[in-house]
């Protein structure tokens, strides 16, 4: 049923953009997990994850390392105040999710650091420093 309710909303958002309508089909379904909105980037020093997160709050959160697959969750779902306004277009993402990646042995991410600032959750993950090779240099007796 989340298929033909995804498929629902997807023609009714083709159906308002093509018409000009303002009305929408919303449901309880809203707040249903879907995959976030993200970027992935990197440069040698480290990795950053950024996932679209707005109106989120750092409770709202649950992320976690279990070797070396990280997992992010977002546990609360926030709903705009449809009884004050009539919404023309309703696309910015305030769902639940949860998503995980596979992190590289390259990647320390046991050191990662994670922030919230506007409305992006910004996990960066450091590079694991190479160590030059151990040399160790025997006299002959």
């Amino acid at each position: 049923m989340g298929s033909l309710t995804a498929l629902m909303k997807d023609f009714d958002l083709l159906f308002s953009n093509v018409f000009d309508s303002k009305y929408h089909f919303t449901s309880m379904s809203d707040c249903d997990i879907k995959n976030p909105v993200f970027d992935q980037r990197f440069n040698e020093k480290e990795q950053q994850i950024i996932i679209a997160a707005t109106g989120a709050k750092k409770e709202d959160f649950e992320i976690g390392l279990t070797d070396d697959i990280l997992t992010i969750k977002r546990i609360n779902c926030w709903i705009p105040n449809t009884q004050e306004y009539t919404y023309m277009k309703n696309a910015i993402s305030r769902k639940k999710f949860d998503i995980a990646f596979k992190i590289p042995k390259k990647w320390n991410a046991e050191n990662l650091s994670v922030q919230l600032e506007n409305g992006e959750l910004i996990i960066t993950i450091p590079a694991i420093e190479e160590e030059p090779p151990k040399v160790k240099n025997f006299s002959i007796e």
